[in-house]
């Protein structure tokens, strides 16, 4: 969720909703508690890695408050909606019969 969080607000979208749920994981002490049990199988536990990237996350949402009319990159999720939105497109059309 986090990552697809940074992917967005790179976009400059759901800013607010990034913001506010990394927050969120710094005061309810999951961070400290995944921190303190890392596993690395069967499921992957990186509790420094996740602060890491929320401390990054909240940063980025920073930026885009201070300066939200820098350029907004399109990033791969962005590219990913068009292509849903096409391959919808594309079920309906008629297809040439040969």
């Amino acid at each position: 969720m986090v990552d697809r969080f940074a992917v967005r607000v790179r976009e400059g979208k759901d800013v607010d909703a990034a913001s506010g749920f990394c927050r969120w994981l710094l005061t309810t002490g999951l961070l400290e508690m995944l921190r303190a049990n890392p596993s690395p199988f069967p499921l992957r536990c990186d509790g420094a890695g996740l602060a890491l990237k929320v401390r990054n996350l909240i940063a980025d949402c920073g930026e885009q408050y201070v300066n939200p009319a820098r350029p907004k990159s399109v990033e791969f999720s962005e590219i990913e909606s068009i292509n849903a939105k096409l391959a919808v497109l594309m079920e309906h059309l008629p297809s040439k019969a040969a």
